[in-house]
């Protein structure tokens, strides 16, 4: 098995200018903590027959956290899966679902705190994507799925710099 070496990796501008905003511009403590799912989109949902949700899966990297992070992430364009106009997991505006949140939660969630942890989920996506294909690269995963994850290297570090800009 080959190990990459620090030297082979390609540097990652998107992805460090990605830290320095998220290091200049961390947004104010939540007023209160929450339980974090860690992975809460579309896929990790259970649904029934009518397609209706009955269960949330894949709760290992639950956290005491900030609640904004769990909807930013459902928002990143990674779980869109090819539904770009539908910002929340592919299915919907973030507006509605920012609103239905708010009312079921009693917690006023703050939208200038959702945009930066857009920024970080969206960065977050790149490192594992990274870590991903150089696992294929080094031989440790040798899978044509982890080297087809290097192909969307591109489209996420485009989704990061909308980002950027939108912030």
């Amino acid at each position: 098995t080959k190990v990459i070496d620090e030297d082979e990796l390609a540097p990652q501008p998107i992805i460090r200018a990605a830290i320095r905003f998220l290091k200049r511009n961390p947004p104010p403590p939540p007023l209160r903590l929450h339980v974090v799912h860690g992975d809460y989109r579309t896929g990790n949902f259970l649904y029934d027959k009518e397609g209706n949700v009955r269960g949330i899966l894949d709760w290992e990297l639950a956290h005491v956290g900030d609640p904004h992070e769990d909807l930013a992430w459902m928002c990143t364009k990674t779980w869109r899966f090819g539904n770009p106009g539908a910002p929340v997991g592919g299915v919907g505006p973030r507006e509605p679902f920012y609103s239905a949140y708010e009312a079921e939660s009693g917690y006023r969630l703050d939208r200038d705190a959702l945009r930066w942890w857009e920024v970080l989920c969206s960065a977050k996506v790149c490192v594992v994507w990274i870590v991903q294909v150089n696992a294929y690269l080094s031989g440790i995963i040798p899978s044509v799925e982890q080297a087809a994850i290097g192909r969307r290297m591109a489209e996420t570090e485009l989704d990061l710099l909308q980002r950027l800009e939108d912030a």
